[in-house]
């Protein structure tokens, strides 16, 4: 299997604060596409799969697909990317459903203490939720969606990254195929300050009745270029971080 993933610039610290969550929006309309050119139903034909995903620091369409198909994938991506023929019908049905699902994730207590604890770690853009809130996407239109399209959508402004059984060769070959030839547009992304810190807080949110209680602790580590984050993670998972860590198994003792 090869997996691309196609970077389509800044996540959800680039959005306009008054619109959190519209570049999530952008990403779920181009692999939605028009009527009959659903990206995630071509990719089916080629035994692949599609993911979208936006982060506070990226939006990316990922494809997992079988490595002697994987030079087919580039032509459907690139046609969802920058021949896209975003429509309103589209948009719409697409900020209903992402309306939908972040009031169902609003309602889920893990949910709701992980927004909570980002709000708590960071100040402004970095502490909101990358796809969003209901009073945040009651404002991304068919319109501001198609605009926001124009400015950040470009080939030379895509960032492509491949991990599979795959020559270096063939990879920009196929990349080049689809994605090459066109003059370079300005830098990749626009800079965007380091996040700024909060001072340390605790919050606490009431949900009667619930049977259980959800306690997050959390602080800012490294950044992820730190040449120590690789020892960090090690250590995260040792001690807390995931079902067989000692904190755990201490736990359920």
């Amino acid at each position: 299997m090869t997996c691309v993933r196609v970077l389509t610039g800044h996540g959800s610290a680039a959005d306009s604060p008054d619109r959190l969550g519209e570049r999530a929006v952008l990403s779920e309309v181009l692999a939605a596409g028009n009527s009959g050119r659903d990206l995630a139903n071509q990719l089916e034909h080629l035994g692949a799969g599609l993911t979208v995903e936006a982060t506070a620091d990226s939006c990316y369409l990922q494809v997992t697909v079988p490595a002697d198909r994987v030079a087919s994938v580039f032509e459907p991506l690139a046609r969802a990317l920058f021949d896209p023929g975003i429509n309103d019908e589209t948009v719409r049905a697409v900020l209903a459903r992402r309306v939908s699902a972040v009031v169902q994730e609003s309602a889920h207590p893990v949910r709701r203490a992980q927004d909570a604890l980002r709000r708590a770690l960071y100040a402004g853009r970095y502490g909101g939720a990358p796809h969003g809130y209901p009073h945040t996407l009651s404002r991304v239109t068919p319109r501001t969606t198609r605009e926001l399209y124009e400015r950040t959508i470009r080939p030379a402004r895509v960032a492509i990254v491949m991990a599979g059984d795959m020559t270096k060769a063939d990879a920009l070959a196929a990349i080049d195929a689809q994605f090459g030839g066109t003059p370079a547009c300005g830098p990749f992304t626009p800079e965007l300050a380091r996040p700024e810190m909060r001072q340390p807080s605790h919050l606490l949110i009431e949900m009667p009745e619930l049977s259980q209680t959800i306690l997050f602790l959390g602080y800012l580590s490294r950044p992820a270029d730190d040449d120590q984050m690789a020892a960090a993670e090690i250590l995260t998972h040792m001690m807390a971080g995931w079902f067989g860590s000692r904190l755990n198994t201490s736990l359920r003792e």
